[in-house]
This record gives structure tokens, sequence and C-alpha cells, in this order.
């Protein structure tokens, strides 16, 4: 009896929840005043050469590779969870290119998770290969 009281309690808090601390909402870094895009270096085409051996025939064949743009986001007063992949602004929005899922998983959940955070003074670097791959 405990066990069904408590599956139907915390079906009810997951409903009730994100009305009571509000929701998650996602995003774009590209149109965020408080997120500032640093560039590290442009997209560019790097071309690896043949390489032949001692009697002049190809060892290797040359090819040609497409390199993405880096870039850095700078977050001012952003929250970041130790452990997940999203990234939060200070109003509690995730970035929803910071991710590599399609959807983001925290898009319409609970504030609750995020609302009172162990903050830092200073800066935080988070790592991310978001957007190399097209699923």
């Amino acid at each position: 009896m405990n066990k069904i009281f408590h599956k139907i309690a915390a079906r009810i808090l997951r409903v009730i929840d994100p009305f009571l601390f509000g929701k998650i909402q996602e995003v774009s870094f590209r149109h965020n005043k408080n997120i500032r895009v640093l560039s590290v270096f442009p997209p560019e085409v790097v071309k690896v050469p043949s390489v032949f051996d001692l009697d002049g025939k190809e060892f290797f064949p040359g090819y040609s590779v497409d390199v993405p743009q880096a870039f850095i986001l700078k977050i001012d007063n952003g929250i970041l969870i130790v452990g997940r992949e999203e990234v939060y602004t200070h109003e509690l929005s995730v970035i929803k290119e910071m991710t590599t899922q399609k959807n983001n998983p925290s898009n319409g959940r609970s504030q609750r998770i995020i609302k009172s955070p162990i903050s830092i003074n200073g800066s935080i670097l988070s790592l991310s290969l978001s957007g190399l791959e097209d699923n």
C-alpha cells in the first residue's frame, strides 16, 4: 500500500512541480544579452597532402577535412550542474545549443532543481562538443 501511495504521490508532484516552481525554458545563445560569443578561429578546410615513398609511389592519398568554427560562450552569472551537460542562464533558462542530444532533457521541467545553486567566485570552463554531429 505504501509503495502504491508513493508512486501516485510522485506522479502528482511531477505534474504539479513545474507549475509551483516554474518551467525551464530554452533560450538560444544568439538571442541573449547576457551571453557573449568569442571566436577562437573561423571555419576552414585543411588539405592533407599525399605521402609518397622513396620510389615515388603514393603511400597515402591526400584528402581535405572541413574544420568547423570554434568559439567560446561567455555567460554572465551562468549556472552549471556538475555531471550534466546543460548550462543555464541566471534567469533559469537552459541554453539549447549546449547539449549533444536532439532535444534538451531539461526543457519544460521544474526550475526547482536549479533554484538554489552553490555559487563560487571565479570562472568555470565547461567543454562541449555540441554541434559536431548532424543527427
